[in-house]
């Protein structure tokens, strides 16, 4: 998983713990077999002994667009993501937490509770709290966004049917049919409820958001004031392309925003204020420097809007002359 997505570190770190305390000594080189070879491979290919760590485009990576966050921020989304069974998970790990006074006796464990408590419950907190802290710390590039959470809803689910049983155990009121029923009810319809309201990141029926809106100004301009498929643009939001049908591929009719300087005399340039200066790393006042550019026109939001890295949005338009 490290070379697929960085949060693999975790998920090694954990295995490689949870063998040693276990003392499962002949484990260990199955799990860092694969580690090994492609590291190797990488080697040779890069010459770097720790391409690993250097070439992970996360940690290493020269963009600092992304920002922070509050530490909260993935509990609070964590009921629209997983809905009311994480209160569930929550309850059942508060349970299990006596068990870590005996971390360095995990032999005397039984197979079945090592497994569950370190690599299925651990799995999923270790994952869930890299990202809370990643997110709050501003670290690795992390934008905060709720749907790398889907990477652990297979152990999350098996700990909710642990915490399903643990209850059954403990309180006669979940061993009753009706209300086991009414519990499932709620779990089923509560993602569709809560996504009805405009507090929560995800609704059912999606109103378009200010740069959307924005955008669709834009293109009623654009298809004003120029024979538009005659025209090459040079673009950075995704939702223009697809207003105006521009094949993303197809760098003839349109290229990204990066390479406004390669643009011809008639091409348009449209910046704006969220992927310009932030994945694209392209600002208005280097374009507006350029003299073989001119200045067209600019949309604005309605109200003003702060995008992300706290850049006022708008978009403007640049023709090559």
């Amino acid at each position: 998983m490290p070379f697929a997505r960085s949060e693999g570190f975790v998920m090694v770190a954990l295995a490689l713990i949870f063998f040693i305390l276990t003392k499962r000594w002949k484990a260990i080189p199955f799990l860092l077999m694969g580690t090994i070879i492609f590291k190797s491979l990488g080697f040779y290919v890069t010459g770097k002994a720790l391409w690993i760590f250097d070439n992970t485009p996360y940690i290493n990576t020269g963009i600092k667009v992304y920002g922070s966050g509050s530490f909260f921020h993935f509990f609070i989304m964590a009921i629209p993501v997983f809905g009311l069974p994480f209160l569930l998970l929550l309850y059942y790990t508060t349970t299990q937490l006596y068990r870590l006074k005996d971390t360095f006796r995990l032999t005397t464990w039984s197979n079945n509770d090592q497994i569950e408590f370190w690599l299925i419950l651990a799995s999923f907190w270790g994952y869930f709290l890299a990202h809370t802290v990643l997110w709050w710390q501003g670290m690795w590039a992390s934008l905060g966004l709720v749907r790398v959470m889907f990477v652990v809803a297979v152990p999350f689910a098996l700990m909710v049917v642990k915490g399903w049983e643990f209850l059954e155990i403990k309180n006669p009121f979940w061993r009753s049919v009706r209300n086991q029923r009414i519990f499932l009810i709620l779990i089923a319809i509560t993602p569709f409820i809560v996504r009805l309201f405009p507090f929560q990141e995800i609704q059912v029926f999606p109103k378009l958001g200010t740069e959307e809106k924005v955008n669709r100004k834009l293109f009623e301009q654009l298809t004003e004031r120029y024979d538009i498929g005659t025209k090459k643009t040079y673009t950075a939001h995704p939702y223009i392309n697809l207003l105006l049908d521009i094949d993303p591929f197809d760098t003839l009719t349109n290229d990204r925003l990066h390479n406004w300087h390669k643009a011809q005399p008639g091409d348009l340039v449209i910046w704006d204020g969220h992927f310009g200066p932030n994945e694209e790393q392209v600002f208005k006042e280097d374009i507006e420097k350029d003299s073989t550019f001119t200045f067209a026109f600019a949309v604005k939001p309605d109200k003003p809007f702060i995008t992300l890295n706290r850049y006022w949005y708008e978009i403007r338009v640049y023709e090559k002359h």
